[in-house]
């Protein structure tokens, strides 16, 4: 009997061990979470974070019952709020083997199973360093500063990890400076412009000949800092609208679909109208053959819309084409960039 004791009680230990070493930084008390949860707030709105187990529940509410869907260690998100331990995410890329998430799942998460890259000396004085994130665009302080790294991008000849490392595709990133460029427009109509690093070849109506011309990121001020809300990667592709809105190309795989045009709001994205494609499924949830058309809104869950007709579908698609922006008069190429 004390041999199945000792047993169980090494196999307690031992399971307690794989539960910590799943937290971020070893995390074993609550000064630790409290330590670990305000360290967590020098990250908020950038995509420098990941989590540390698979399978995390994303609620509703802090420490709430409902459960939106779940957390993969593969999924890119953002960090929008931390409060009492719980950090609120949004998730910007749905890794293929993720289960239940998807672009756009916020809510909230335990922050124990968040972490950053910060070193262990960058982590212990609770702090950014800003000089060891010269290359990336979370230490630029303004519009000018985030031009000049774009620009340097190039001038120096950044290799597919540096350009991984600021958090594009290699194939989804600027290539020229003089066919590359920015434009400063006030898209959310607060008063304040946004940074819209593009191609100019993307005002064009030949923009869809050649797969590099597109909208690469926006950036918006938010408490006084310069914060990237939207980029472009191979299977998330943006445009820019003469209205101020971004018009996007998106896929999850061979049925899922998404062309939508969204806004800026509160320094978020948000979908103001859009078609998707999903499986078509029975009441049950089986599959069916066929897909089917659904309807985006900005309070749709994805996937998860009222089913429209495909001639509905093909006439919402070709409107949004027809919103794009055809003209570069506000295009200034990074060749022709002065500092203000």
């Amino acid at each position: 009997m004390k041999r199945f004791i000792a047993l169980g009680a090494l196999a307690l230990c031992l399971l307690s061990g794989t539960a910590m070493a799943d937290k971020a930084r070893n995390i074993a008390s609550d000064a630790d979470s409290q330590y670990h949860a305000a360290h967590l707030e020098n990250h908020l709105d950038t995509t420098d974070v990941y989590c540390t187990v698979n399978n995390l529940r994303v609620r509703n509410q802090i420490n709430g019952q409902k459960v939106l869907g779940h957390l993969e260690q593969a999924d890119t998100f953002k960090i929008i709020e931390i409060e009492g331990g719980w950090a609120k995410i949004e998730v910007e890329k749905s890794a293929k083997t993720s289960p239940d998430s998807w672009p756009g799942l916020n809510g909230w998460v335990s922050a124990d199973y968040v972490d950053c890259y910060c070193s262990a000396l960058q982590y212990n004085a609770n702090t950014v360093n800003a000089s060891s994130k010269k290359d990336t665009d979370i230490a630029c302080r303004n519009y000018d500063e985030v031009i000049e790294l774009y620009a340097r991008s190039i001038k120096e000849h950044w290799d597919g990890d540096k350009i991984v490392e600021l958090g594009f595709e290699p194939y989804c990133f600027i290539s020229s400076l003089e066919k590359d460029g920015y434009i400063l427009k006030d898209l959310d109509q607060d008063g304040s412009d946004e940074l819209i690093i593009l191609s100019r070849d993307s005002l064009e109506s030949s923009r869809y000949q050649n797969f590099e011309d597109m909208l690469y990121a926006v950036y918006t001020m938010k408490n006084g800092n310069p914060i990237r809300v939207l980029d472009s990667w191979t299977r998330s592709r943006n445009y820019l609208c003469a209205d101020g809105g971004i018009y996007n190309e998106g896929s999850d795989g061979a049925s899922y679909s998404t062309w939508c045009i969204r806004d800026i709001k509160n320094g978020r994205i948000v979908v103001r109208e859009g078609v998707q494609t999903a499986d078509k499924m029975d009441a049950n949830g089986g599959y069916l053959e066929g897909g089917v058309y659904l309807r985006m809104t900005e309070s749709h869950k994805l996937y998860d819309g009222e089913e429209i007709s495909e001639e509905q579908a093909d006439a919402d698609l070709e409107r949004y084409q027809n919103m794009l922006l055809n003209d570069d008069s506000g295009f200034v190429p990074f060749a022709e960039y002065k500092k203000k």
